[in-house]
C-alpha cells in the first residue's frame, strides 16, 4: 500500500510540474505552429525491468526480477499544441521467473526457473513544453496493464496500474522526431525507451 501511495505522489508531482510549465507556453506562437499536424506514430526500443512477487495458486509463489530488451510502438493524437493522448504497446521476451515457497508453507526442495514474454499496454496524457526551437521536455501520466507469461508450473502475472514518466525529444524537422523517455508503473514495470516518430 505504501508503494502505491508513493507512486501516486511521484506521478502527481511530475504531471503538475509539466502541466504548469505548459500553461506558460502560448499556443499561438511560432513554435506552436510546428505542431499543426494532429497525429504522431512512433516506433521504439528500450530496456525494461519487472520486479514482482506473485502469490501462487498452487504449490509455489513466483518471483520475477529480470530485465530485457523491449520493442513497441505508439499512436498519439494532439488535443492541443502542448498536450496529446497516447496509446502504447510494447513487448519483451525471455524474462525469468523463479519459484518461492509460501510463508508458513511446506514445499519440495526444487528450484524452478521459467522464462516468458512481458507485454505492456498503456494510455496516457502527454503534456510537453519547449525548451528551444527543436528540443521539448515532456511528461506522461495514465493507466497501463502489464502481463508476464510463465508456465507451465508457475503462475502467469497480470496487473493494472498507474503509469507516469518524463522524457526529452528533438525535432529533426517538422515531421520527424526522436526522443528518450523513462516510465515507471505501479505494477512494478519500469522502462527506458528510445523512439523515432513521424507526425502527419
Amino acid at each position: 500500500m505504501k508503494t502505491r501511495v508513493k507512486h501516486w505522489l511521484q506521478a502527481t508531482g511530475v504531471a503538475a510540474f509539466i502541466l504548469t510549465s505548459a500553461a506558460f507556453v502560448a499556443p499561438g506562437n511560432a513554435h506552436a505552429q510546428a505542431f499543426e499536424r494532429d497525429w504522431k506514430v512512433s516506433v521504439h526500443t528500450g530496456r525494461a525491468s519487472l520486479d514482482r512477487f506473485t502469490t501462487g495458486s498452487g504449490t509455489w509463489d513466483s518471483i520475477t526480477d529480470d530485465s530485457g530488451t523491449i520493442y513497441g510502438g505508439s499512436l498519439s493524437y494532439f488535443l492541443h499544441p502542448n498536450l496529446s493522448v497516447r496509446g502504447t504497446y510494447e513487448r519483451g521476451s525471455d524474462f525469468r521467473t523463479i519459484n518461492s515457497c509460501p510463508d508458513n508453507g511446506t514445499c519440495p526442495a526444487i528450484a524452478i526457473t521459467e522464462r516468458g514474454d512481458v507485454q505492456h499496454f498503456a494510455a496516457a496524457l502527454v503534456p510537453e513544453v519547449s525548451l528551444t526551437e527543436k528540443v521539448d521536455l515532456f511528461g506522461s501520466i495514465g493507466l497501463g496493464t502489464t502481463r508476464k507469461s510463465a508456465g507451465p508450473t508457475l503462475d502467469n502475472y497480470s496487473d493494472n496500474g498507474l503509469v507516469y514518466g518524463a522524457g526529452i525529444g528533438y525535432r529533426l524537422d517538422r515531421r520527424f522526431y526522436v526522443s528518450g523517455e523513462y516510465q515507471r508503473s505501479s505494477s512494478d514495470y519500469d522502462v527506458f525507451r528510445v523512439a523515432f516518430s513521424i507526425r502527419f
